[in-house]
């Protein structure tokens, strides 16, 4: 087949992956997309180009690499993100981000998709290859690190590493001694040379879709073992605000001259909100860290009624107020307009705990997980204390009259 042929099948390739890459609904389609459209853009600038096009050209294209990851999440279960960065301290110490091709199971599952030949990854694995490129254990090694300190719901992620073109035997036996799941045809060592090697060159799409038959470790969609799990429920101020707020508290039914309680009580009106937390905590212990308990008696000191004040005594009678102690990854975090200490140590407490935080700061959340920290939490609407304000404010009924 004429080089001008090739490009022009890689060119519906590339049409096609684009097309099945739009079926992908999750977190990174578009980013995948996009290298997508790189790819088809390079391809179709050498088909008008009037130089001599040449091998090299055509082995420079990612399209084995693109498509692996798009076959690979076709298949998987519960695919939750593709092309996802995730920061993590090396051996070095620094802080450093590496990006999972797809996360499956719920994000219970990582898998590094790869395309190259097995003879070549054995070639650099024996530290034949060129200065400083990183062996499939080197990566291994990384994907580990960076599972350990980014749990999900304090578990951490099973990584699985997926050989389109297969590996060879002592390559394997070291990944699954490290713990990393391998999926792919085994081979060995001896066969086709490292020269014969192109880093994700364009193969034929059977080929990479034969070579994942074979499987050293069972399925790709078996689940972690999680972390022993605190069965409890670590409370934000925000929580314990919104919990004895006068809003939540049969109290919605006012204008209020302060536009942001107006929407709260809005909000109230059509979502009662205090429900929804006591379907949640229900069955659960429930506990706060000494920082949030300080700065929720700070602000019903100062905002807080007689009937709130009561009710967060009532409340923190159920509460049981743990030391603080932020988790390791929680202290890393920078901070910003939003990223602030106080939120550091609640959140890290929960984290260190392994409980759920309870929340209304998804500003915080949010932030957090920009940095590469994602807290296992669950969200739920603000809530303000609102007594006190009643006294300026309009009963929705007067109103009508």
């Amino acid at each position: 087949m004429s080089l001008e042929s090739k490009v022009e099948d890689m060119i519906t390739d590339a049409k096609a992956l684009m097309d099945r890459a739009k079926e992908l609904q999750v977190e990174g389609c578009v980013k995948l997309q996009r290298r997508i459209k790189a790819e088809l853009a390079y391809l179709q600038k050498l088909q008008k180009s009037s130089m001599e096009l040449k091998e090299n050209h055509l082995r420079s294209s990612n399209l084995t690499h693109l498509r692996a990851i798009i076959t690979t999440a076709e298949s998987l279960p519960a695919i939750s993100s593709l092309l996802h960065p995730f920061h993590f301290t090396d051996q070095s110490g620094n802080r450093v981000t590496l990006t999972v091709d797809v996360a499956a199971n719920h994000g219970l599952t990582w898998v590094k998709v790869i395309a190259r030949k097995a003879q070549a990854m054995h070639v650099i694995w024996l530290g034949e290859g060129q200065y400083g490129e990183k062996s499939v254990i080197d990566q291994a090694e990384d994907y580990i690190a960076a599972a350990a300190d980014n749990p999900l719901k304090f578990s951490i992620p099973q990584v699985v590493f997926s050989f389109f073109n297969g590996i060879t035997q002592p390559i394997a036996e070291k990944l699954l001694e490290l713990g990393v799941q391998v999926k792919g045809e085994i081979i060995a060592v001896e066969g086709e040379t490292a020269e014969d090697d192109d880093s994700d060159d364009d193969e034929e799409e059977n080929s990479c879709h034969s070579s994942v038959s074979s499987s050293s470790s069972g399925p790709l969609h078996t689940m972690p073992p999680p972390r022993t799990e605190c069965q409890c429920l670590n409370l934000d101020v925000t929580t314990l605000l919104a919990m004895v707020s006068a809003l939540t508290n049969g109290r919605s039914s006012f204008r209020f001259q302060e536009p942001i309680l107006n929407q709260q009580a809005e909000w109230e009106r059509e979502r009662p909100l205090l429900s929804e937390l006591n379907k949640y905590i229900k069955g659960r212990e429930l506990i706060a860290c000494e920082s949030a308990v300080r700065d929720f008696h700070a602000i019903l000191s100062t905002v807080g009624g007689v009937e709130e004040k009561d009710r967060a005594k009532q409340l923190l009678q159920k509460v049981k107020v743990v030391a603080d102690q932020p988790s390791d990854r929680a202290e890393r975090l920078e901070l910003s307009g939003r990223v602030k200490e106080r939120a550091k140590v609640i959140f890290g407490t929960g984290d260190s705990l392994h409980a759920v935080t309870v929340t209304a700061n998804s500003s915080f959340v949010r932030a957090a997980a920009n940095q590469g920290v994602v807290f296992s939490v669950f969200e739920h609407e603000s809530r303000a204390l609102t007594e006190q304000k009643e006294k300026t404010a309009t009963l929705l009924d007067a109103e009508d009259e």
